[in-house]
Parts: structure tokens; sequence; C-alpha cells
């Protein structure tokens, strides 16, 4: 189900990386402020672990953060047919710095939120949005490119923000975002 979207295979990195074939892939997630101490841990425990277990670079930036809103950053020189460092860290991080909402039916929403480089967006829609609806179809997932005035304020004037919920595999979700934004 996967193949259209591609997916990453092979084994973890080894120490030794021809810097020539690899390239640096980031991701940005939008995190509540109030979801902040659950992403870092206590005495900063559980962000030492995911960067250890997933050999991701993971900063939270709240410099910025005048808003209810803060950046994680997650970035990693990769080779795009290993296991993705970047991956691995945002299928870590994306439970504790998602919006949890409850619906008037009892079920929770979980809203995640991602700054994307305006230049991407354009990846990420494909030719009459043929791309986004082909991943909604695929993952069952609500996609939604978010207009300008939904913008956090942590975000830059380049950053349009992809919001993703109502979704039941958010590796097939992550990888299909992560495709279109890798290229």
């Amino acid at each position: 189900m996967m193949s259209s979207f591609g997916n990453y295979k092979g084994g973890w990195y080894s120490d030794q990386r021809d810097d020539a074939s690899t390239k640096e892939f980031s991701l940005r997630f939008v995190c509540p402020i109030g979801n902040i101490g659950g992403v870092i841990g206590k005495g900063g425990g559980i962000i030492k672990q995911i960067r250890q277990e997933s050999r991701a670079s993971i900063k939270v930036d709240s410099s910025g953060a005048e808003g209810d809103d803060c950046i994680i950053f997650i970035t990693s020189k990769e080779l795009f047919e290993d296991q993705s460092p970047t991956m691995n860290a945002a299928l870590r991080l994306q439970p504790r710095c998602s919006e949890k909402t409850e619906r008037e039916s009892g079920d929770s929403v979980i809203t995640t939120r991602l700054l994307v480089p305006r230049s991407h967006i354009g990846c990420l829609m494909g030719k009459g949005g043929a791309i986004i609806t082909e991943m909604r179809n695929t993952t069952r997932a609500n996609i939604r490119i978010l207009s300008d005035e939904n913008l956090p304020k942590v975000a830059s004037e380049d950053d349009e923000m992809v919001q993703v919920n109502d979704f039941s595999n958010l590796v097939a979700v992550c990888m299909c975002i992560c495709k279109c934004l890798a290229v």
C-alpha cells in the first residue's frame, strides 16, 4: 500500500557516512507549549533517549513562542534507502506534541501540525491536488494545508502549515508527507 510513496529499507546507519551521498532531512512539528514537558521529560530524559535511539538531532525552540506554540526541529543526514533517523524521532515525538481533543461522541481526535517550507507545498499537493488526494485516500487521514491566518506565531513568513488528523496509521501518514518533502 505504501509503495507509491516509497519506503525506507535497510539497517541502521553505520558510524561512517559518505557525505556526498547523504542529504539533510528535517521535519518541524508545531507543539503546544502545554505539551513541551512531555516532550522533554524530567531532566531532559525523554528527549535525550529519543535522540540516542533515533540518532537524529532534536531541538526545541520556544524563543519565538509569543503565542501558545513552539517548534520542535528534527534533523539528520540520511541516505533515503536506509531507515530514517528523522522519521524514527518524528514517530516517537508525534504523540507527545500533538493536540488531543474529545468529540461529542466521546471519541478523541489527535491533531498533528507540521511546518513546511512554502516552496515544498507544490510537491505535497501535486498537479491538481493529485498527490494530497492520493495520500488522503491511502492513509484515510484528514490532511489539510491551512491558510496563512492559521499559522502560529512561531512560524516564519516562508512557512505553510500542514495539519493531519483522523488518522489510524501514523506511519503511513508520516511516510507520505516525508516522501513528498524529501524531493
